[in-house]
């Protein structure tokens, strides 16, 4: 069920994608960050307090195997890690749900031992045509069920809706 407490608002849309959006490292002026590793640290424990994640670099180029980190509830690890993959060309994402111990592939449904959120990406479209991403984040925030907070991912959105308890099997 989703948890209507943890809603965002149109108002609120740009704060709340604000912390958000510390996971997404910026590539083009690599190795600085788009954000402070204390909000990078703040971002994830938005998506788990206790810190069972799992973070993914893969690479852009494709010139190396994606690679990855369980948080484990040492998120300043997890900043160090995320900068040093950043810093080596990694594109850092995150996977919100909660993945089975050990996991060092990419998560498939198999893989999900319980999900903390619904999500959806919205990407510019793939013919080139025109994208309006301010469009997009008024059209999510207008539904009945707004998303709890949306992550800018340059050239689009995720939008994350909070599930009030996490969802297991």
């Amino acid at each position: 069920m989703l948890d209507p407490e943890n809603e965002a608002t149109p108002a609120d849309h740009t704060a709340g994608a604000t912390s958000e959006v510390a996971l997404k490292l910026d590539l083009d002026a690599a190795p600085s960050l788009q954000t402070e590793p204390d909000t990078m640290a703040e971002a994830m424990r938005c998506f788990a307090p206790d810190g069972d994640l799992q973070l993914a670099s893969i690479d852009a180029d494709e010139q190396r195997p994606p690679r990855f980190h369980q948080v484990a509830g040492d998120f300043a690890a997890a900043v160090a890690w995320a900068e040093r993959e950043n810093r080596d060309g990694g594109n850092i994402y995150l996977q919100p749900n909660r993945v089975r111990p050990g996991l060092n592939t990419k998560a498939g449904l198999p893989d999900i031992v319980s999900a903390r959120f619904c999500q959806v990406d919205v990407d510019p479209p793939k013919d080139g045509t025109v994208f309006d991403k301010d469009a997009a984040v008024a059209a999510l925030c207008a539904l009945p069920v707004p998303p709890s907070f949306i992550n800018s991912t340059g050239g689009g959105v995720q939008a994350f809706w909070r599930l009030s308890e996490p969802s297991h099997g």
